[in-house]
């Protein structure tokens, strides 16, 4: 790291920590969270020549010490007049704004891509699904502009922001240059000096990594609240019958659902997740002394509010000498259903099930009583509900909010897009920059076997029995 001087008007700043070899954008983010100038508005000068976005500092000429002039002002917030308008004569930003505050609801809004960041937009789309994180997003306060996961936080609230508030597509830049900056792996170019396509999964994870310890809920992670699986492993000697058998508590962040299952196919999601959670591995035996073989079995001991599954789609195949081929990262096309309810309580611990009886149980007799009153509304639409966390009783259900699909043959290419859950049976399609309106039925169909979009991620939330009163 570098140290510049920037001045403002009357103030300096001095010290202030840069990577020489990252873009001028997002420079133009850490003097937001000291100036109060938005980056749009900002203007930057090195002896008289005006720093651009897309180049990095060194390439500007900017050096260790060197002194940047910003030139712009920070707005005062002006108190509207009033007058009567007509919802067609709004701009996009304005009817955005208007949904948002009087009926709650958050127009859709794409992202424009800025060079195979399909496999971002995608993803961030899913996550903006997660009301929670939203809200503890726009509550962030950005401190420190020399942290770099505090800068990732900051641009992605940013993001979230825009979105929410153009109703038009929204060019993430200065995200998209933290994310870069900070994860190298994703800043990876080919021959021609163009942005490589990236891995939507491990974008997800890293980004996750970052952001966890940024946002505190009760001096928790809001991420491990919102998304961590507790599992109970347990592992025992193949090898050494006599060997006393290893309990312990494991933590992920998802399920997994295994595709290649050798000779047995996997057709349901349900199937594949069963087979993730049992397995061999190989590791010291206290008796034998010596590296052994253990059949490893897990079972969830706590669920989270989100629960996220990975289709195991992408695998390397090894080299091959008869085939003349050499190791390859290669996608698996197999048609696997997941259905819009999923049921974890066969995934569970026995004293995780026991717990979940109550809400089965009570779900199971209003059921019994509505029928016996004839009602005619399905009885799962009106108990099992996506209700605020924490005021319902757990089933184990979970609804289907988020897909992100991967379409195309290879594992190396191809294109990312973002499915959501908007009202209803309603979902929307993000296709970066493009939104359309699609049904439930639609998304269902997104499960494989051939050139179609396929399902790569999907994320769950969890369903609460909330009897009527």
């Amino acid at each position: 790291m570098s140290t510049i001087s920037v001045k403002w008007n009357k103030q300096v700043f001095t010290d202030l920590e840069v990577d020489l070899t990252q873009d001028c954008a997002l420079l133009k983010t850490q003097l937001f969270s000291l100036t109060n100038v938005l980056p749009e508005k900002q203007k930057l000068l090195l002896k008289g020549k005006v720093l651009r976005e897309g180049q990095s500092l060194q390439a500007a000429g900017v050096a260790q010490g060197a002194t940047v002039m910003l030139m712009g002002t920070a707005e005062a917030l002006v108190e509207p007049t009033q007058q009567i308008r007509f919802v067609e004569d709004l701009t996009a930003a304005e009817r955005a704004r208007m949904f948002h505050e009087k009926e709650g609801i958050v127009l859709p809004a794409g992202l424009n891509n800025l060079g195979n960041t399909c496999y971002l937009n995608s993803t961030l789309q899913c996550l903006r699904r997660i009301s929670e994180l939203r809200t503890a997003l726009s509550a962030f306060r950005f401190t420190n502009p020399n942290d770099l996961s505090d800068m990732l936080t900051h641009t992605l609230a940013l993001t979230f922001r825009g979105l929410e508030s153009t109703g038009a597509a929204y060019t993430p830049l200065h995200f998209v240059t933290a994310v870069r900056q900070i994860f190298p792996q994703f800043n990876e170019t080919d021959s021609e000096g163009n942005h490589k396509q990236q891995d939507s999964e491990e974008f997800l994870t890293s980004l996750l990594a970052s952001i966890s310890p940024k946002l505190q809920e009760d001096g928790q992670s809001l991420i491990q609240k919102l998304m961590e699986v507790e599992f109970q492993t347990t592992f025992q000697c193949m090898e050494e019958t006599g060997e006393m058998p290893e309990t312990r508590s494991e933590l992920g962040t998802k399920l997994m659902c295994i595709i290649d299952n050798q000779s047995h196919p996997v057709d349901f999601l349900t199937d594949g997740i069963k087979v993730s959670l049992s397995g061999t591995v190989e590791k010291m035996s206290p008796v034998l002394g010596r590296n052994a073989v253990y059949s490893k079995e897990q079972a969830i001991s706590k669920l989270p509010a989100y629960l996220m599954v990975q289709f195991v789609r992408f695998v390397w195949k090894q080299t091959s000498a008869s085939a003349g081929t050499k190791a390859t990262r290669a996608k698996i096309l197999r048609k696997v259903q997941y259905p819009a309810i999923l049921d974890a309580y066969d995934f569970c611990t026995p004293e995780l099930k026991q717990s979940l009886e109550v809400g089965r149980e009570m779900e199971k007799a209003l059921r019994d009583e509505e029928l016996k009153e004839e009602r005619k509304a399905p009885p799962t639409k009106q108990l099992a509900t996506e209700s605020e966390l924490g005021i319902g009783l757990d089933t184990g259900a979970y609804k289907l909010v988020g897909v992100v699909t991967h379409k195309g043959r290879s594992a190396e290419s191809g294109h990312y897009v973002g499915w959501t859950h908007f009202k209803d049976d309603e979902w929307v399609q993000y296709d970066d920059a493009t939104t359309s309106h699609v049904n439930i039925s639609d998304v269902l169909q997104l499960s494989g076997g051939g050139d179609w979009h396929t399902a790569y991620i999907l994320f769950y939330r969890k369903l609460q029995i909330v009897p009527r009163a």
